[in-house]
This record gives C-alpha cells, structure tokens and sequence, in this order.
C-alpha cells in the first residue's frame, strides 16, 4: 500500500482512516455536537460498525391487567403507538430499505426487554431505541430505589418467542415480583451498551421516568436536581451505557382529539394535555439533565 491508502478501511456503508479516526465520508445521520467525519464514539477499541447499517428498535410494554384507557386497554394503546412510530420511521428520507431495519418487540417483562436490547441485529447496532410502557419515579423495590419501566407482566396463555405458553402460575408470580417485570436498579447493569451505536438516542415515553419535576401535583412535590440526578431511571440509563436519553418529567398519558385517544408515534405529560405538545427532558451521562418545565 502507498501512503495515500494504509489505514483506508471501507465498509459498506462507511469509509475510515484509522491514522486519524475519521471517516472519509459524511456520516448521513449526524448527532449535533458531533462531527460528521467521527466514528466509533472516537473510540474504536471499544466500539464496532462493520457496515454502517441501522436498527431502529421499538419496544412496548402490555400496560397491567386492570388499567385502561377511555378508549381500552394501555397495552394495546401503547402497541398502536408503536405500530405508528414503526411506520414514521420507515417513511423517512434516511430510512434505507435495503440495509435498515425497524424492529418491534412486545417486552411483558425485564426478561424479555433485555433480550430485545441485547439481541444481536443482522442490520447491525441499534442507532435508535423508543419504549411504550409505564414508569415509575423513586422505589423501594429495588436496592438503589431509582426509577423504572414497570412492563406490566406476561400474560396466562401468552405464547413466548421461543414457543413457550406463560402458566397460571408464572403470570401471578410476576405480579408479585416487581423485580421481574420491571426494568430497575437490580437489571439495569445487564443491558450491553456495546450493542448500541455510540451515538444512539433512546427515548421512554411512560410516566415519571425521568423524575418529578412537573409541578403537576405541587411546587412541593417537585423534585430537587440532586434528587433527579440520583433517582431518575432516564439518567441512570444514560450514565451506565454511555446514551443520551429523552423521557419525561411527569406522568404521561396519550395524546387526545376530540376526547378520543389518537396516536402518532409519541405520547404527551399529563400538564400538556391542552396543547398535545410531547415535551421531553433530555439526560446525558453524568452530566445535569435539560428538564421541561411546567407550562406557563
């Protein structure tokens, strides 16, 4: 090889001189504050991408059994969400259809969101994750009493991807075991964020999930950033797998036309129900949140 070429690596989807970790060509999905011409996080030890492909990855949870909707049941509402973000995101100008991929999953419990988010894609690192499902601020039920997605449980008479049926038994014992059908403090650590594009951005649209700073309930009721930084299950996310998190600071609920629930993909805080305006806080690792205020 001459000069001009060693160290040139070409991928399918990507171009990179490993003398100065750059790419020689424009990445087509850029992430403000990071350059076009960066690869791998700029660490290429830790991180891979051999082709430079996209797995969008969108996650909903079944709601719990007795919980509804003016409409019907949460589970299905947050399917239908899910089922409509899937749709967005196929007909998007950078979504490519022969090496992108969108994948749904139906996670009843920690069990199986984490091995969703674990699974090795054949359209390679998850670029994007969305999750449809409850949340909870704060808790005892776990050692580090953070926040959580709270699944719902599997169902009695579900069938499992592997062809397995959810007994009687498993399906109660679930419901009483909040550690297995919720994604906390106890399992947080199992996720592999090398199964993440280092630049990936996750979003949770469920209650709470980023903490409490609503006003919602109260002036008193709001949480202090400390309290934030230490408990929000969104930070806590975003610290342990190196992410950058979207999620809200308040209680969620769909978005509404004319009294009815409608769905396009995204959910709203309960303080935004006039506006139907989807606020998100934004969490990066270790670093102070960008949290939405209540609205004026």
């Amino acid at each position: 090889m001459d000069d001009v070429t060693t160290g040139n690596y070409t991928a399918e989807f990507w171009e990179y001189d490993s003398r100065t970790g750059r790419r020689w060509n424009l990445d087509p999905k850029p992430v403000v504050g990071i350059s076009q011409y960066a690869t791998f996080n700029n660490n290429p030890i830790f991180f891979s991408d051999p082709l430079g492909d996209t797995t969008h990855l969108v996650i909903y949870g079944p709601g719990y059994e007795k919980t509804s909707t003016n409409q019907g049941s949460v589970g299905d509402a947050f399917k239908k969400n899910a089922e409509v973000l899937k749709k967005k995101i196929e007909s998007g100008s950078d979504f490519d259809k022969t090496k992108d991929a969108v994948i749904l999953v139906y996670a009843p419990n920690a069990k199986r969101f984490l091995e969703a988010v674990n699974k090795k894609y054949s359209t390679g690192k998850i670029a994007s994750l969305t999750v449809f499902s409850h949340g909870f601020a704060a808790s005892s039920s776990n050692p580090d009493q953070i926040g959580g997605l709270s699944l719902g449980g599997e169902r009695a008479g579900d069938v499992r991807p592997d062809g397995t049926k959810v007994t009687n038994l498993e399906a109660d014992l679930q419901l009483r075991t909040y550690n297995s059908l919720e994604v906390n403090g106890t399992n947080l650590n199992k996720v592999d964020n090398k199964n993440f594009d280092p630049k990936a951005v996750c979003t949770f649209y469920g209650c709470n999930i980023g903490g409490v700073t609503s006003g919602e309930m109260g002036p008193s009721y709001q949480w202090s950033m400390p309290m934030i930084k230490k408990y929000s299950f969104a930070q806590n996310f975003a610290n342990t797998n190196n992410l950058t998190v979207h999620a809200f600071s308040g209680s969620a609920i769909f978005k509404q036309k004319n009294g009815q629930n409608y769905y396009d993909g995204s959910m709203i805080m309960y303080i935004d129900r006039k506006t139907n305006n989807t606020r998100l806080s934004t969490y990066t690792p270790y670093q102070t949140p960008i949290v939405s205020p209540p609205p004026k």
